[in-house]
């Protein structure tokens, strides 16, 4: 039996030779050869269409990204309102200043992930962790039904929606 080993080893070395230098586009035996680009070219037409896309783009409006403010709120920031001139100017500032809105009213949890020390959740419209911060409120800790924040009223707990 030993005699016939050399000939089953033998397609296997060859084999084995072939793939390591044929194949990565090496010459037999040598080591293998990675072509390298010189310059990309940017096919015909393709810069022309996208600089028609940014001209027919269409204007994004700020205003939706902006906070609503109440007409009280701008009347007091302009200098305006009831013209008395008197009072007590911590009074004012209380009428003039609106209740800060809730966190749950703001921030809409879809989801909670929590695997072994990691907890992430989806909320306000991103992905957070401990410590960070979403739409004004900073995330102080991620359970299973519930995110933790704090913000303007001090610390809420955001809840699912479905939940409420």
């Amino acid at each position: 039996m030993n005699s016939y080993f050399i000939f089953l080893i033998l397609p296997v070395l060859a084999l084995a030779g072939w793939w390591g230098g044929n194949a990565l586009g090496g010459e037999p035996g040598g080591s293998a050869s990675v072509a390298a680009v010189e310059a990309l070219e940017m096919p015909e037409g393709l810069e022309q269409i996208r600089e028609r896309r940014r001209r027919e783009s269409p204007p994004i409006d700020m205003t939706a990204f902006q906070p609503a403010v109440s007409e009280a709120a701008l009347a007091a920031a302009s200098g305006g309102g009831s013209g008395d001139g008197g009072g007590d100017p911590q009074a004012k500032a209380a009428e003039a200043a609106p209740e800060p809105p809730r966190a749950q009213e703001q921030l809409d949890l879809v989801g909670v992930m929590i695997h072994d020390d990691r907890r992430v959740a989806h909320i306000g419209g991103e992905v957070v962790q401990i410590g960070d911060a979403v739409l004004g409120y900073r995330v102080q800790r991620i359970e299973m039904d519930r995110v933790v924040v704090s913000g303007p009223r001090g610390w809420e707990e955001v809840r699912f929606a479905a939940d409420l």
